[in-house]
């Protein structure tokens, strides 16, 4: 989803004393051109007299809680002009709400369910609060179907979903950012990013 734009500004010192053109494109770091930001990679040329000139970058919200991101823009193929510095690296600051244990559930939400924020497993069952919503049981009870005979909702969901995938609670093999026991739970296969 569009957030907003991020601003890259060309200097020229001094001003431009004639037309000069060059290439510019992205480099991916942590932050991934399509997922985190857009840029119009391309040539670009300005005529005399120009000392500065503004470009966009459209930045996405991905809505994952994660750390400051970054990538590259690098000016290549210069025309009429000489090289300063020919990459300058851009920061994504993420302003999704605070998670302070990490485990996928903002502190709001799991102040809201009742969970502990700073606990990522709240009932202390092996299996954390975020899977515990995504696959239906509770995260503030050990044991959330005593008639089930495990003793716990860790070693259930293992006796269930370990068994049917050979992974853990938190395992993504496809990489598609949901774990196998989500997906499993959810009836997609959870070894292909597309199941649609």
């Amino acid at each position: 989803m569009f957030e907003g734009y991020g601003r890259f500004v060309f200097t020229f010192t001094p001003a431009l004393t004639d037309s000069a053109c060059f290439r510019f494109r992205n480099i991916d770091g942590s932050a991934r051109w399509g997922a985190d930001y857009w840029s119009n990679n391309g040539r670009v040329c300005f005529g005399a007299g120009t000392s500065a000139s503004t470009t966009g970058i459209a930045i996405y919200q991905d809505h994952l809680t994660e750390g400051p991101e970054t990538f590259e823009m690098e000016l290549y193929d210069l025309e009429g002009v000489q090289a300063g510095d020919v990459r300058a690296t851009w920061t994504i600051t993420d302003d999704e709400p605070l998670d302070s244990d990490g485990d996928g559930l903002w502190d709001v939400i799991e102040i809201w369910l009742g969970c502990d924020p700073h606990d990522r497993d709240t009932d202390d069952d092996g299996i954390s609060d975020h899977i515990e919503i995504l696959i239906g049981t509770n995260p503030l009870l050990s044991d959330s179907d005593p008639s089930d005979g495990d003793p716990n909702d860790g070693v259930h969901l293992t006796n269930i979903y370990g068994h049917l995938c050979g992974c853990g609670p938190e395992d993504d093999p496809d990489g598609d950012g949901v774990s196998t026991w989500v997906e499993l739970r959810w009836g997609t296969s959870g070894t292909n990013r597309d199941t649609d």
